[in-house]
């Protein structure tokens, strides 16, 4: 397993993952292809965080996004 920052060129890898990872909720959503549009976006967190991705025999197969203390964060996260 390697952990490392997100790169230009995760964002389709990293969308899918998300996407994947947020599907077994989808009967909770009343607009889950919404929520998917928004999901498949976790590239975008890159801009305001910093995007940590997981990554397993050079396929990515996780990510998270943090937001240090004191950091602006954007309003989902409140």
């Amino acid at each position: 397993m390697l952990l490392r920052e997100f790169e230009i060129g995760d964002e389709a890898a990293i969308g899918s993952v998300a996407l994947a990872a947020f599907k077994q909720f989808e009967s909770f959503y009343a607009d889950w292809p919404a929520m998917a549009s928004n999901v498949c976006r976790m590239a975008d967190l890159a801009k305001t965080s910093e995007l940590i991705i997981a990554e397993r025999n050079g396929e990515v197969v996780g990510g998270v996004a943090y937001v240090g203390p004191h950091k602006p964060k954007a309003a989902f996260f409140d």
